[in-house]
């Protein structure tokens, strides 16, 4: 899935998620990764359908762009980069499969689809294209996504096909509890988690893997709490080394910040150089306001000093 979420001050922010599971061959892995940063950090590609196919294609786009200073350069148009993908994908597909008997050849080079997505810069705006094959025509080719009855843009693909509807209706259902006319929030985010819980569904499951694209042209890959466990590009990790990212919550749908207390005493930090923007950040009853990135990094940053400071303090006691 992919859509423009409008957050609360305004902003907008691209989010792309998809689910963790392989299925094929009487064979079920959990584990698979199925959403790729690019080497250019305003766009990434997500898939569906046939893993080997999928992952041949997008390893290729992946090193061609490396190659290519023009294509990783952030400021080429997203429209040249789609129109590469579709390019470079039919000559693969077309070079790779061609002569099968008793096979049809338009099926097997159908067997998987892509979301690309990305910041386009020069007509600010985020662009979401799905990239499938076209018989007609024997090649890939980009359709741009538009906004939609969700009154926002909001895309997504599905394998087997036929689940479409299942997760449209779902879609409907969650947007219905909002008022009419609201910005597209996290609701396709719920619609994919509760999906993947579902066990009745075999080809969509697993944790989810998530990414957010920025206005700046950045991004950011997220991990999630997936059965209590953090997990990160649908892996489990222990709490003591899972990667260093940030993890969402899979109930809440908000982005977990162990590192920022959420609920303080000011007194106990009342004899810090920085108490007073302390101050800022926390109401009189001492929980925290809602704070802007950097407002966070600053309070991060104050809070591991002074742990670091009394775990040394207590270290050199006990000595």
């Amino acid at each position: 899935m992919a859509w423009v979420r409008q957050k609360n001050d305004g902003d907008e922010e691209l989010i792309v998620a998809t689910d963790s599971i392989f299925t094929g061959n009487g064979e079920s892995w959990e584990n698979g990764i199925k959403l790729f940063e690019l080497p250019r950090t305003d766009c990434v590609i997500a898939f569906v359908g046939v893993t080997g196919k999928a992952y041949t294609l997008i390893l290729n786009l992946i090193s061609s762009i490396k190659l290519d200073n023009r294509l990783k350069n952030n400021y080429t148009p997203l429209i040249e980069v789609v129109e590469y993908i579709s390019e470079l994908f039919t000559v693969l597909i077309k070079n790779s499969i061609n002569e099968i008997p008793s096979e049809n050849i338009h099926k097997l080079r159908a067997e998987v689809r892509f979301l690309f997505c990305g910041w386009c810069w020069r007509e600010n705006r985020f662009r979401i294209w799905e990239v499938s094959y076209n018989e007609s025509t024997e090649a890939y080719l980009p359709t741009e996504q538009e906004k939609c009855s969700l009154d926002g843009l909001c895309a997504f693909i599905v394998d087997p096909n036929d689940k479409k509807d299942i997760a449209a209706q779902k879609l409907k259902e969650e947007r219905e509890k909002k008022e009419v006319g609201a910005n597209v929030d996290m609701e396709p985010l719920r619609v994919l988690i509760d999906i993947s819980q579902d066990p009745s569904i075999r080809e969509i499951g697993g944790a989810t893997q998530i990414v957010k694209i920025y206005r700046s042209g950045t991004s950011e890959l997220f991990g999630i709490y997936w059965q209590n466990k953090p997990h990160f590009q649908g892996r489990k990790f222990e709490e003591h080394n899972k990667p260093k990212e940030r993890y969402f919550d899979t109930n809440t749908l908000e982005v977990i910040d162990n590192e920022i207390l959420t609920k303080i005493k000011l007194d106990d930090f009342s004899t810090l150089k920085e108490f007073e923007f302390i101050t800022t950040c926390y109401d009189e009853d001492g929980y925290l306001k809602d704070l802007a990135d950097r407002e966070k990094e600053r309070l991060k940053l104050i809070f591991r000093d002074k742990a670091y400071k009394d775990f040394k303090a207590n270290c050199e006691v006990g000595e």
